[in-house]
């Protein structure tokens, strides 16, 4: 049986032959590009292959849009001064933002999610140590993580849990893997260490949810917890099962 191949870095899932386009490529050609190669962007490299820029389909729409309603206001916001200004671009140094938001190939995939999410954007060209591009990494890819066999995410589960809850003094807890859903069974010692070995396996890549049915003996997460430490520090707690 071959080993399913871990997807935890953007090297893992990045496409590494790009179609790119230089600051010089007129309009017409990165249209041209984008839609023969049937890519939603293209970074823009210097002669030295360093990125510069990136011209996505959101980048060459402006030029769509009918020009009465991208004329100059006093007040317009700089989404629309950008809009404009790619409205009448020739060239990609024109169209092109910059600079572009970029990752390594070392970058984990969760970070670079985040990226995409935070920043609105659908593509990240990945770059060397020197700037250079090395490849291309879009939102389709990065969902690949999701597809990862149930057998695969539960290993890890398991082996994380095992380790997380034997530093925590744990009764047995056990783990189920059904469609990337994650089910914790067992007892815990307490409801903060619950929270942390959920939290735990949440950033295991491929889970999709966590469904908790944890049981911890002491709920030491409640007010009164704190408000009976903080009254009786050196006596012992009335605050009792967590079930």
């Amino acid at each position: 049986m071959t080993k399913e191949r871990e997807l935890k870095r953007v090297s893992d899932v990045m496409t590494p032959h790009v179609c790119t386009v230089q600051p010089s490529t007129h309009f017409k050609s990165i249209a041209r590009t984008m839609r023969v190669d049937r890519v939603g962007a293209v970074p823009v490299v210097d002669i030295s292959g360093r990125v510069v820029g990136i011209v996505s389909e959101t980048d060459l729409l402006p030029k769509e849009e009918p020009q009465h309603a991208l004329g100059h206001h006093l007040l317009e916001s700089k989404d629309r001064r950008e809009r404009r200004r790619k409205a009448k671009g020739l060239v990609a140094a024109d169209v092109m933002t910059t600079p572009a938001i970029t990752v390594t190939p070392d970058t984990p995939i969760r970070d670079a999610v985040r990226i995409l999410v935070e920043d609105h954007i659908n593509h990240l060209p990945v770059v060397g140590p020197a700037g250079d591009l090395v490849g291309i990494v879009s939102r389709s890819d990065l969902l690949r993580v999701f597809a990862r066999e149930d057998a695969s995410i539960e290993r890890e589960v398991s082996q994380k849990v095992a380790e997380a809850t034997r530093l925590l003094d744990a009764t047995k807890v056990e783990t189920q893997v059904v469609d990337g859903v994650v089910t914790l069974t067992g007892e815990i010692d307490r409801k903060s260490d619950d929270q942390r070995v959920v939290a735990l396996v949440r950033e295991i890549d491929g889970v999709v949810g966590v469904n908790d049915l944890l049981r911890a003996w002491w709920d030491d997460t409640s007010a009164g917890v704190l408000e009976e430490a903080l009254l009786n520090p050196y006596g012992g707690s009335s605050v009792g099962l967590g079930w």
